[in-house]
């Protein structure tokens, strides 16, 4: 399978996937529905649900839970014990019950899923995690919200709202505390839009050295137009 190859998890042959550089663990639960560029890395325990997208070189830690719709940009770095795409429950129904909305937990408890219910309720809301995302252990992300590509959220933060590209966001509930850059230099970095390509082609950039190895992206791609001003 080639890097940058989109698949079904349901359609692919695990063996193959492992052999050609991605990592699946054997106790990681995956949603046949997953979506997946090649390569990726899925560690023991992880848990996968449906609707999921995850893009190349991104890896999920041990005992994280991807919940229903997330999308996942490339380079992600994902925490152990995190878990994103958190339910929503209805807070001006009747109850925050899911019995108002969803059968499915007590299937055979007589009448139960027979009762009248009247509207449904998404409580998996699309959660959009961009590119570059480093999340910390045990941070909880809820559904419906959109993380930016090279943001970072600290370990044990719970994120209830939007976090914009390249700031670092802590604490409960949580805030940007600062940015990773400049505004120049993150202008920058998403017209870059790095993560497309695979690390060969990153290959004797200085990754230590943003400015450095910002004008050797610029340099190797002449349609970047830099906003410095030399």
């Amino acid at each position: 399978m080639k890097i940058g190859s989109w698949v079904a998890y349901k359609d692919c042959n695990v063996d193959d996937l492992i052999e050609s550089g991605s990592v699946v663990s054997k106790s990681a639960l995956i949603h046949p529905s997953l979506m997946l560029c090649h390569p990726i890395h899925l560690s023991p325990r992880c848990q996968i649900k449906n609707d999921v997208r995850i893009d190349k070189f991104s890896f999920i830690n041990w005992d994280t839970v991807l919940y229903p719709n997330v999308n996942m940009g490339a380079y992600c770095s994902i925490g152990r014990g995190v878990q994103i795409g958190l339910a929503k429950h209805p807070v001006n129904w009747l109850s925050t019950h899911t019995f108002q909305y969803n059968a499915g937990w007590f299937p055979n408890l007589e009448g139960y899923p027979d009762i009248e219910r009247k509207t449904p309720h998404r409580h998996h809301m699309r959660t959009v995690i961009g590119s570059d995302v480093w999340i910390g252990n045990n941070a909880l992300i809820v559904s419906g919200i959109k993380i930016g590509n090279g943001a970072i959220i600290g370990a044990g933060a719970v994120v209830s709202k939007d976090i914009p590209d390249y700031a670092i966001a802590v604490g409960v509930p949580a805030k940007v505390i600062r940015y990773r850059f400049d505004e120049q230099t993150i202008a920058r970095l998403l017209q870059s839009k790095w993560w497309l390509k695979n690390p060969k082609e990153l290959d004797g950039i200085n990754f230590s050295d943003i400015e450095a190895a910002l004008l050797e992206l610029e340099r190797r791609s002449p349609n970047l137009k830099s906003d410095r001003n030399d």
